[in-house]
């Protein structure tokens, strides 16, 4: 029988909407230590490639803050973007600091009820949180965002290797491990472990990333 991952759904929602009660706005408020963090592991996902024109996907929005790096940070004028999260709390605040932006409460593994593909696909912060199933639901979901981009998806993990594990409710995951599952997807693969010592970035394209014309 498949994993339908309730429980691990449940732990997360519940965890966010804890945290967004707690502290309303900002890095904390979905899950990261503090606004510097947040910037490192945004600008290293923004260097998949030129997303000038791209349409993005983005998995576990959150507040949107993705969007926010991308077109205010960065200067990217985007195609389309949409934000998606299992978690209504976090869709009802996007919404309420984006009021032009599409966010939707939506499960990326129910396959059904999401028009795609899109350019590229991102997961930040999407899978930090320690669930019954974190290893098998992680490559479910990696498998489901490939199956949505046209060029990449961009997604980063809390490290095993990191010297320090401040909490018993983060998931620190293999970076071997998911970078072997990443050639299953695709041979053309790039793994990230150079900005911070707690934190990974694997990226995954269908065409050589050196090519950007395949949008």
């Amino acid at each position: 029988m498949v994993n339908n991952f309730t429980s691990d759904r449940k732990i997360v929602t519940d965890f966010f909407r804890g945290i967004l009660a707690t502290h309303g706005t900002g890095p904390n408020a979905v899950g990261y230590g503090n606004k510097e963090s947040q910037r490192v592991r945004f600008e290293v996902l923004s260097e998949i490639g030129n997303l000038q024109g791209a349409s993005i996907l983005d998995v576990g929005c959150g507040l949107g803050d993705l969007y926010d790096y991308f077109t205010h940070v960065r200067g990217w004028k985007l195609d389309s973007y949409l934000g998606i999260d299992i978690c209504p709390n976090m869709v009802e605040a996007a919404k309420k600091y984006h009021p032009n932006i599409n966010f939707t409460v939506h499960d990326l593994l129910s396959y059904v009820g999401l028009v795609g593909p899109f350019d590229y696909v991102f997961g930040a912060g999407t899978f930090n949180i320690k669930t019954p199933h974190c290893h098998e639901f992680a490559k479910r979901m990696l498998e489901s965002m490939f199956a949505y981009c046209k060029v990449a998806i961009g997604v980063n993990f809390l490290s095993m290797y990191t010297p320090f594990k401040k909490d018993e409710v983060s998931y620190y995951a293999d970076p071997s491990e998911m970078l072997k599952f990443a050639f299953s997807l695709s041979p053309r693969v790039i793994l990230r472990q150079d900005y911070k010592p707690n934190d990974f970035t694997i990226f995954v394209y269908r065409n050589d990333p050196c090519d950007q014309t395949s949008r």
